[in-house]
């Protein structure tokens, strides 16, 4: 018997409200329903968030990201990066360390701080050398994050993305 499924099922969820988890919920049992065995599957994308000043760098990322079936929310400084994890808790946040006005580190402590359970975080930059002494001082309040240089290939950029996500290429 061939395990490949005969059909692919793609919802795509155009806005989200207080009542999109009850939906899906539903939308889950009564496709259980339909299978006799647990065949079926239904998940949502992984929401990826992506804080930097640079459009090239937002581009970059949204193109990597997107294609590889992430949902990804790309914004331009921390203020709209902080309004951005109001209105939906993404999966994974990268942020630029160098902006202008909330810089990546503040910006990342007023994210994460909004939630008991906080989702991965990766600083991406090209200063990590002239934020040497911020950086350890981050980790010694055990701000958690990972550390990549700019600039990211499309392929750094998932194999990051996968790897603080627990998913196998």
């Amino acid at each position: 018997m061939n395990d490949t499924p005969k059909f692919v099922l793609t919802l795509y969820v155009s806005s989200v409200d207080d009542n999109t988890e009850q939906r899906i919920k539903t939308l889950h049992n009564l496709l259980g329903e339909c299978f006799e065995d647990d065949s079926w599957k239904l998940s949502r994308a992984k929401h990826v968030l992506v804080i930097d000043d640079e459009a090239s760098v937002r581009d970059a990322f949204e193109l990597a990201l997107s294609s590889a079936g992430y949902q990804v929310e790309c914004v331009a400084d921390g203020e709209a990066g902080i309004a951005a994890a109001a209105r939906f808790r993404p999966d994974m946040v990268f942020v630029d360390l160098k902006m202008p006005g909330l810089d990546g580190l503040e910006t990342l402590r007023r994210l994460l701080a909004r939630y008991e359970s906080p989702p991965p975080a990766c600083i991406i930059t090209t200063f990590a050398h002239e934020y040497a002494a911020p950086l350890q001082q981050a980790r010694a309040e055990k701000l958690e994050f990972q550390l990549a240089s700019k600039p990211l290939s499309t392929d750094q950029i998932r194999r990051v993305t996968r790897a603080a996500l627990g998913v196998h290429a």
